[in-house]
């Protein structure tokens, strides 16, 4: 009875309406339903709560991201759902029109005058409404473009995350629905922490310079693989997001590998940019940036070896003046004026 439900749906139970926030597949067949009320009430039935299949009486357009288990978003599926009844008794009760003539300057001007104001405003709401209804519109396709993409790579089905979602939402950056196909078809597995190290850089620098950088260097064939693999990944993954129209994830750029690689190996920093453009402060940037990537494909990653590798790669970059600034950093935070918690000092 209660499987019929998706999010959205609006129902009456026990004499009041509810949204459904999520629908989940429990052992032996059994269904929950999560909902919420017009005050925010959170109500969980199952199928044996209830003697009769549910009706779906409205259905309302649940905010994005779709994070129903936030605070926030169940308050807005709240206002949405008091809104739906406040239109819905407005139609029961239409406003009865003034057909005579409007004299501004007679007797009842002054209400004349209120009543323009009020059908000036009731026009620009008008306007306003239609205008978010569109944007809605626009937000709810794109929403739709996106699912039907995590669907096409087995990241949710049916509303629900897959195992391979879960590991997707452990991710966050840019490339991360990249980053966890790479994970899930193993191009990240099989590697020491410096060729790992190297390979996790193709997500997080981007070359920017007007000039071409200099032709991409790795230690070995194997690894030259593993990023023509990434390479067909995003091609991949940017021809997908073609067919729906949805804006083309940034590729993959190895043009910081070797100086990641030879960082995480042990080489020293003049060493490492030793005939190199990017200067100092870049290099510190991108490494910290590299450091937390790695930090999270060691929690997402479900091969043991693969995690371990990334977490020791992470360790290895995070030392010499990329470790001193990241100190530094922490200091500045730490330091009186910086919190914004505390008052500022009187003059």
């Amino acid at each position: 009875m209660l499987s019929r439900l998706k999010p959205g749906d609006v129902i009456a139970l026990a004499g009041e309406r509810a949204v459904v926030l999520s629908v989940a597949y429990r052992r032996a067949g059994s269904v929950r339903v999560r909902l919420v009320d017009q005050d925010a009430g959170l109500i969980t039935i199952g199928s044996t709560d209830i003697e009769e299949a549910p009706v779906v009486i409205a259905t309302v357009e649940l905010p994005m991201p779709f994070t129903p288990n936030n605070a926030t978003f169940q308050r807005d599926v709240a206002d949405q759902l008091r809104r739906l009844r406040a239109r819905k008794v407005a139609a029961r009760e239409p406003r009865e029109q003034i057909t005579r003539p409007r004299d501004n300057r007679g007797p009842h001007g002054k209400q004349f005058q209120i009543l323009d104001q009020i059908e000036r405003t009731e026009r620009e709401i008008a306007d306003i409404t239609n205008r978010v209804r569109s944007q809605s519109e626009s937000l709810a396709k794109r929403f739709d473009d996106i699912l039907w993409l995590l669907s096409q790579w087995g990241y949710v089905n049916d509303w629900h995350l897959t195992d391979r979602g879960q590991q997707l939402v452990r991710i966050f950056h840019e490339c991360d629905l990249l980053i966890a196909e790479a994970l899930a078809r193993g191009i990240f597995d099989g590697l020491d922490p410096a060729s790992l190290a190297g390979l996790a850089s193709c997500f997080t620098y981007e070359h920017r310079s007007p000039n071409p950088p200099n032709p991409p260097w790795f230690p070995s064939q194997v690894l030259r693989e593993r990023v023509e693999q990434l390479t067909a990944l995003a091609d991949e993954l940017n021809a997908l997001e073609g067919a729906r129209r949805i804006p083309p994830s940034r590729g993959v750029d190895p043009t910081f590998f070797a100086l990641a690689h030879a960082w995480a190996a042990g080489n020293t920093l003049e060493t490492v940019l030793d005939d190199e453009e990017v200067s100092g402060g870049d290099f510190v940037r991108n490494i910290r940036q590299l450091v937390d990537l790695l930090r999270q494909i060691g929690q997402a990653s479900t091969e043991p070896a693969t995690a371990e590798s990334a977490r020791r790669a992470a360790d290895a970059i995070q030392r010499g003046v990329v470790l001193a600034s990241s100190v530094v950093d922490a200091s500045a935070d730490k330091a009186p004026g910086n919190d914004p918690t505390q008052p500022a000092p009187a003059p």
